[in-house]
């Protein structure tokens, strides 16, 4: 079995797939309710800067859940097909199945790595 990454044409079918869509925003709801729930004394890698950071992004979203709505929020689709871009996740071997790419990205903790990725790059804009 060899793996490749998407076709641009095959990361527009996930752009508007809704179990792509559904679990973008599952990644992020549950990013936020994971920053949400350190405090200050187990910070990963001692960062309170990022600790801060994440916990204030993460505390909009929780506020306000339509940030991860990929409905009214298009930039989190988007985001996500562009950190799709390196990953491997389509077997070349069997016919393209949009359900299996998602599935795969799932069971391979994916979305979350996403999640990261598009948290990283909110809290960027942030000055302090």
């Amino acid at each position: 079995m060899a793996m490749r990454v998407l076709t641009n044409q095959e990361k527009e079918g996930l752009k508007n797939y809704a179990d792509f869509r559904e679990e973008c925003k599952w990644a992020v709801l549950n990013k936020a309710s994971y920053w949400k729930g350190l405090d200050g004394g187990t910070v990963p890698g001692n960062d309170h800067i990022k600790w801060a950071k994440m916990r204030t992004y993460s505390a909009q979203v929780n506020a306000n859940p339509t940030l991860a709505d990929p409905s009214l929020n298009n930039q989190l689709v988007d985001k996500f097909l562009i950190y799709i871009k390196n990953i491997a996740c389509v077997d070349d071997q069997v016919a393209y199945n949009i359900d299996n790419v998602v599935a795969y990205l799932l069971t391979n903790s994916h979305f979350e790595a996403m999640a990261d990725a598009y948290f990283d790059d909110v809290v960027a804009t942030y000055l302090f």
